[in-house]
């Protein structure tokens, strides 16, 4: 093929010099490799070169030139027509016995006169029949849905007027209307059913805002099922296809972006009959405040609709518009990356919740604010804000060309539906997205918008492949016959120069090339053509403008080779329970993925695709702590991902990662490491499957294979102590090895146990042989590990555990470029430093008598939202907030807020974690465990009273349920957990040991009405308790309606979020007690006179003034948490010592035959 170097400058073209193009962006067109999609290859023009509008559109009378020049010239389809159905429903008379209910018999003599109006259009009209075979319809809120507005446009105009006040009303007059105003066949008269039916248009808009519309998302969700269920059983196989939900807003990552009335704004206004009614429609387990959530447009809007109404639906309709930058007032750019996340989001959890995908309809798209609507803007200017999108959005839907089955660009005719009138009935404010306006004449005459169907009216054929070295420079290309189309869109707001290579041409010469060019000249949307006999190497493209490049060949193209591509879906992020929300948010951290059952092709290529909201500032820039891998092979990419800036801090978008092909296995393991706080929604991989390696340039050869041919292992000798970890490194020669995959094992996994990533677990005494295998080439090193006894001696009352003398450490983020460890803690000469949100150290601690232990930190920290995590084998013990004390060496003495139960004498393992949110925690010195009571027995944990147990709610063990369970967080202090929704539950492990019935106390708090605790004891409900409302977080006792009856030994507990309101309660702790220990079981207890502690505060002995020396008395102490720390019989003296008892505010109650008192005492 010979070519020569263009540049356009204004539709010319001019000589570009060669020596330039190593700066250029790459364009590869592979002539002879069909790209298909899902089997589907085609262009499809009826598909997507759609106009909104219909046949019978009053706005085509007098407009036959126009309307031929659209439809049959430039080759465009009739798309949709939202305003029929509710000029029909306006016309419906009322059923003279059924109050708001459609007069069944009228609209069947309606729809015969409808079909036979349509019969007799103008012949100019009728003959484009056949231009509507893939019609939309549907309708929009007023009046056909019951918005129970009682004026204007939300009545019927018929006399009596008259609306339906329920979605069975409207939903029976759907099916009734797509029943018998259509003709149902060819052979029939009247106009036929459409393709798709849309649900109803656009709610968010309307609902529950100025513009009356009262209805709940429930209700929106329940008339989609109903809609579709009753036109299914009225039509059967002839029904259309039913779809929803064309929300106005997608940005699945926000609030919910629009301000509404809480239900009940109306009452006032409202009769006793009209109350109830508005009721129905409003009524909502969602709560009003939860719009204010980030991930609301998501977790409530549409995944709400996929949960409740998916499974009736045919396909989703969807609406993307961007905000414009210009003349815009918090623009939001959603071509490009922003629609990669939405469309990837939608069909990720599609698939995840059903198995498959449902299409998409993408009933309108564009460009639209109020900044763009104003009066006094220059329209044409306007016009380009819509034409911008049009190409670059569909350059996006056609890569998806078997999941998005139907587009179009907002271009309604004459719209002047639309215009906003003064009293006089004069346009105060024309319509601006239309396809005619009139000039000064009078006259109507096509808008800009006419350019965007000039520049597509040729495109047609078979799709080859296309690749190009910068995302942002789209490309496609379709080949009919002799003609190849070529299409660039440029995404950047600067020219961008492109370099063509074209490969497969097969010596097949071009005869000549039309490029059409849309581009802004100035402030006016300019469409350029030219003609060249030669074919271009290189062009320029213009800022945000599309190219489309007709190469006309000798002969026909021969297109003999195939590229299949497929899309394979990752595991939900949330973990291998798929809970909701799936996703996951990683702070400065590494994010692990997988994406399993990929079938790798011998030929082909591969892109990683990571869906999430990211730190523009952070992803955007190249920085070498971004690292991203699959397999352990790291990927090179450019952060210049698809889309330009998106004014905004968060860039909502797909990372698109090139994957070697070599590098793929079945099932693949995906490791992410950004900087900043990220949050990753979906993973997946898509994978060509071509016959024959494509032809790339730009460097894009596959790298050659490089096979192993040794391992070693690094270090070649270890010593550990018990319950010790260390991490192996396979060293596997040469360097470059291709495939450094490989498997670890232990000969005696008593002694020394080894995990696949190569971490030694010390097990018991003795020695045992570790051994690494290459995967390929089965090529294997081996190593002795001997295990040391390092039993700690028996502890007395106080275990003091340096925090430096930890045997083991890991954790989720690598801190090495900020002068730490990497993951895990270091240890400096006083304790532990560089400890990350995820960071944990573990220790061994021998107890040498049972009982239950206060905890003591030495913690500093600079940080707000710190938090400490204590485990004792493997269970959650207590979690405490760390106070920010300014500094990260001021050590201060943190006292935690629960106590270990019944802590029982043996080895235990002591885990320590920085669990709050900060990415930089605290710094520990040491922890102290302090005996208050002393126990019985022997062997494993067994957190659990003895007569009483505080349980705090943060210390779940396990969570679950409808919406996926409890979140931990902090309250003044206070950590406690929320997030509760209707059907979340908690579960905690407890050990008894003094068997009998016990009361359950409760510290909760609700915001709503209708929360309630179910309490179930090893798997069987015991009882529910309503929670009064009050405030979420003011904590109040709540004393369970009945007592549990325990037994000795190990339970499981779980508390159920099991109200009616959808939102349930927060909880800071609950206490299980024997009656003992709340009741003395005096009978007619006096209170003591004159009672006095002296020295008070005290740190060490305490004298208890007021006491008869001829009664015996006995002495409990109790924390301001309701722990007990003491109980013994009182000495002569009168005097108890608190010297073991941690700094602190106690409560002191004394106890004889006949008085009962309670002091306050202060610890120092």
């Amino acid at each position: 093929m010979k070519k020569n170097n263009y540049y356009f400058l204004l539709g010319l073209f001019l000589l570009f010099p060669i020596a330039n193009r190593a700066q250029n962006v790459e364009v590869d067109i592979n002539l002879n490799l069909k790209h298909s999609v899902g089997g589907v290859s085609d262009f499809g023009r009826d598909r997507h070169i759609t106009v909104h509008a219909g046949l019978t559109e009053p706005d085509w009378i007098g407009e036959e030139e126009k309307m031929k020049y659209l439809l049959e010239d430039l080759d465009v389809y009739l798309g949709r027509d939202n305003g029929r159905a509710n000029f029909h429903f306006s016309l419906t008379d009322v059923d003279a016995e059924r109050a708001n209910y459609p007069d069944i018999d009228s609209m069947a003599v309606a729809g015969n006169f409808w079909n036979e109006e349509f019969e007799n259009l103008p012949s100019f009209i009728k003959q484009y029949e056949s231009r509507s075979s893939e019609m939309i319809m549907g309708i929009s809120p007023h009046p056909v849905y019951p918005t129970l507005k009682w004026d204007g446009d939300g009545l019927t105009s018929t006399d009596p007027k008259w609306q339906p006040k329920n979605i069975e009303t409207s939903s029976d007059w759907v099916a009734e209307y797509l029943d018998k105003y259509f003709a149902k066949s060819q052979a029939e008269d009247g106009i036929q059913l459409p393709k798709y039916w849309e649900v109803i248009n656009e709610p968010d808009m309307l609902m529950m805002t100025g513009q009356f519309m009262v209805t709940s998302q429930e209700k929106l969700w329940e008339y989609h099922t109903q809609v579709a269920e009753k036109t299914r059983a009225k039509l059967g196989d002839k029904a259309p296809l039913i779809g929803g939900m064309t929300w106005g807003l997608h940005d699945f990552f926000r609030i919910d972006g629009q301000g509404r009335h809480k239900p009940g704004y109306l009452d006032m206004y409202l009769n006793e009959e009209d109350l109830a009614i508005h009721r129905a429609m409003s009524e909502t387990s969602i709560p009003f405040d939860s719009r204010d959530n980030e991930w609301y447009q998501w977790d409530v809007i549409w995944k709400g609709f996929i949960d409740k109404a998916g499974k009736d639906m045919d396909f989703y309709a969807v609406h993307i518009y961007d905000w414009p930058i210009w003349n815009g007032n918090d623009p939001v750019i959603r071509s490009g990356g922003h629609t990669e996340a939405m469309l990837d989001m939608m069909e990720w959890y599609d698939v995840n919740k059903f198995g498959t995908r449902k299409p998409i309809v993408l009933s309108e798209y564009g460009a639209v604010t109020n900044y763009i609507d104003q009066q006094g803007l220059d329209p044409a200017r306007r016009d380009w804000e819509n034409l911008k999108p049009f190409s670059s959005m569909l350059m996006q839907f056609l890569e998806r060309p078997d999941y998005i089955v139907k587009t179009m660009p907002f271009t309604p005719i004459k719209a002047e539906w639309g215009n906003i009138l003064n009293g006089a009935g004069e346009i105060e404010k024309r319509y601006p997205y239309t396809m005619m306006d009139k000039d000064a004449a009078g006259n109507w005459q096509w808008s800009e918008f006419i350019k965007w169907y000039e520049l597509w009216s040729d495109v047609k054929g078979t799709r080859v492949d296309t690749k190009s070295s910068d995302l942002d420079i789209q490309v496609d290309a379709y080949i009919d016959g002799e003609v190849t189309y070529l299409i660039l869109n440029n995404l950047e707001r600067v020219d961008k120069q492109v370099d063509l290579n074209f490969f497969g041409s097969n010596g097949n010469a071009v005869q000549e090339v039309k490029i059409k060019h849309l581009f802004l000249n100035g402030n006016q949307p300019t469409l350029s053509e030219n003609t060249f006999r030669n074919a271009p190497e290189s062009i320029t493209i213009g800022a945000e403008a599309t190219m489309i490049l007709a190469y006309s060949f000798a002969n026909p193209v021969v297109i003999d080779e195939t590229s299949k591509e497929f899309k394979y879906y990752g595991e939900s992020l949330s973990g291998s329970n798929g809970s909701t929300p799936h996703r996951v948010r990683v702070d400065n951290g590494a994010l692990t993925a997988n994406v399993n059952g990929v079938v790798v092709p011998n030929k082909g290529e591969a892109m990683l695709r990571l869906g999430g909201a990211y730190f523009w500032d952070h992803v955007s820039r190249q920085d070498d702590r971004n690292v991203i891998t699959v397999n352990g092979f790291p990927l090179e990419f450019n952060s210049d991902w698809r889309g330009e800036d998106p004014v905004r801090n968060i860039f909502f978008g797909v990372l698109e990662i090139p994957i070697p092909i070599q590098y793929l296995r079945a099932n693949n393991v995906i490791e992410s490491t950004l900087q900043n706080v990220n949050t990753y929604t979906n993973v997946s991989i898509q994978v060509w499957d071509m016959s024959v390696d494509p032809g790339r340039t730009n460097g894009a050869t596959p790298p050659a294979t490089v096979d192993v041919t040794g391992v070693d292992i690094s270090p070649s000798t270890i010593t550990l102590n018990q319950r010790q970890t260390m991490t192996l490194a396979a060293v596997v020669s040469p360097a470059n090895a291709t495939n450094k995959n490989v498997t670890w094992s232990s000969g005696n996994t008593a002694i020394a146990s080894v995990d696949n990533t190569g971490v030694i677990t010390a097990q018991s005494v003795g020695s045992a042989v570790i051994t690494v295998t290459t995967e390929d080439g089965s090529f294997t090193a081996t190593i002795n590990v001997t295990v040391d006894d390092n039993t700690p001696p028996s502890s007395g009352d106080d275990i003091v555990i340096e925090a430096e003398t930890f045997i083991s450490t890991d954790g989720t983020f690598d801190d090495a470029s900020s002068g730490g460890p990497g993951t895990g803690v270091n240890a400096s000469g006083v304790g532990i430093n560089y400890v990350n949100s995820g960071d944990w150290a573990e220790y061994t601690i021998n107890v040498g008598t049972s009982g239950d232990y206060k905890v003591t930190y030495q913690i500093s920290s600079p940080s707000d939202n710190a938090e400490v995590q204590l485990l004792i084998d493997g269970v959650v013990v207590a979690t405490d907030a760390v106070p920010n004390n300014g500094g990260w060496d001021t050590y201060t003495a943190l006292v935690s807020s629960s106590t270990v139960t019944n802590l029982t004498t043996g080895i235990h393992t002591v885990r320590v974690v920085g669990s709050g949110s900060n990415p930089w925690q605290w710094n520990l010195d040491k922890i102290t465990l302090s005996r208050v009571t002393t126990g019985g027995g022997t062997g494993g944990p067994s957190p659990g009273p003895a007569s009483s147990l505080v349980i705090q709610a943060e210390d779940f063990s396990n969570t679950g349920g409808s919406f996926g369970g409890f979140e931990r967080y902090n309250t003044g202090g206070v950590s406690a957990i929320n997030f509760n929704q209707t059907g979340d539950w908690g579960e905690y492990i407890v050990e008894i040991t003094n068997a009998g019935l016990y009361d359950v106390e409760y510290f909760v708090g609700t915001g709503v009405n209708g929360a309630a605790i179910e309490f179930i004891l090893d798997g069987t409900s015991q009882m529910t308790d309503n929670v009064p409302m009050g405030d979420w977080n003011d904590f109040v006792s709540l004393n369970a309606s009945e007592q549990v009856n325990l037994s000795s030994g190990r339970h499981v507990i779980r508390l159920l979020g099991s109200g009616t309101n959808g939102w349930e309660w927060n909880m800071d702790r609950f206490i299980l007690s024997k009656p003992a220990t709340r009741d003395s079981g005096i009978q007619d207890e006096k209170p003591f006179n004159n009672l006095s502690l002296y020295p008070n505060p005290t740190s060490g002995k305490v004298f208890i003034q007021g006491l008869s020396k001829n009664q015996e008395h006995n002495v409990r102490v109790f924390d301001i948490k309701g722990a007990q720390y003491l109980e013994e019989q009182l000495n002569k003296d009168h005097t108890i010592n608190i010297e073991r008892l941690p700094q602190g505010i106690y409560f002191l109650t004394v106890i004889n035959n006949t008085e009962t008192g309670t002091l306050k005492l202060i610890k120092n």
